[in-house]
């Protein structure tokens, strides 16, 4: 049986009180929430991990690799990968263990893909971007991704990719110019012309970071104001150079649908098994990327 996700169709409700709460509440009070917040969580996780642990069993970072392989990951090609660490309820192992398995899942001649997101363009002004020293909120894995030796990132103020691979620099390269993060010329862009997969791990059907090209692909054809902007952002490279750029950024306060995306994706971009509880989801980029381009068209997206 698949680990239960909160019920995401509830989530307007949710999204509508915790944007009136941050706006109208003391800021003292916010913080008191957030922190019982994440008390109840880590309490309900643990009650969580257990409880499937003895329903499933658990499994190694080795039996990840074997089970993805037969899934249809391909050996030496370009692989990029989405993790939530922390829903990962059944997983016998260490963090590294399963960044190991997902190079070796990659292979020797293949190229290793993560999301590096930052928020250096929440607030205004923006904060600087050093591209070598910015942590990602994106999880434990792609932060330790991020400083292994030899992975290179590309510089974004909010959507930086890491890469290690043959491929990597060259679909990494030109970020600093894309005023749209995930627009033409973008990672993401290169990414979806070639064959592709991508893996995402403990992270329900639909919720991929690839969302965000159809925002900004073509943004006049967006149901609904996606971006704000532009804004000035100070970026530093790995050589210590000091560039400013222009870039937009998503507007705030939109309500996260992914779980609707989820449930309208065909076989051809997505792929959805288990692993002793966990979800498993692959995805063909070029597929994703039409699938999604014909959702929008349709006034389907992921936010709004």
């Amino acid at each position: 049986m698949l680990y239960t996700f909160p019920n995401l169709k509830d989530s307007a409700t949710l999204w509508t009180a915790r944007t009136y709460a941050i706006r109208w509440l003391p800021a003292n009070v916010i913080s008191w929430l957030r922190r019982k917040r994440n008390i109840w969580r880590t309490r309900r996780r643990a009650h969580l991990r257990q409880e499937l642990i003895e329903k499933s069993g658990t499994f190694t970072a080795a039996e990840l690799v074997v089970v993805c392989r037969k899934a249809g990951i391909r050996e030496n090609g370009v692989l990029f990968v989405q993790c939530s660490y922390n829903d990962l309820l059944t997983y016998r192992g260490t963090p590294y263990e399963l960044l190991c398995a997902l190079r070796e899942l990659a292979g020797p001649q293949g190229t290793l893909l993560m999301p590096a997101f930052t928020t250096n363009m929440a607030d205004t002004p923006c904060r600087p971007f050093d591209v070598l020293r910015e942590p990602t909120y994106a999880g434990i894995i792609p932060e330790l991704f991020r400083r292994e030796d030899a992975v290179v990132r590309s510089l974004h103020p909010r959507h930086s990719i890491c890469g290690l691979g043959p491929c990597a620099a060259k679909l990494l390269a030109g970020h600093e110019d894309c005023v749209y993060a995930d627009g033409p010329g973008s990672p993401c862009d290169k990414i979806r012309q070639i064959n592709a997969q991508s893996l995402c791990l403990g992270l329900p059907p639909g919720f991929h970071s690839f969302v965000h090209w159809v925002e900004d692909i073509e943004p006049e054809k967006y149901p609904g104001k996606a971006h704000e902007g532009p804004f000035e952002c100070s970026l530093r490279t790995a050589d210590g150079e000091e560039i400013r750029r222009l870039f937009y950024r998503n507007c705030k306060d939109r309500r996260n649908q992914d779980w609707l995306i989820g449930q309208h994706l065909g076989p051809k971009a997505m792929h959805t098994l288990e692993l002793h509880g966990i979800p498993i989801c692959i995805y063909a980029w070029p597929a994703l990327a039409d699938e999604l381009l014909a959702l929008r068209d349709r006034g389907i997206v992921c936010f709004v």
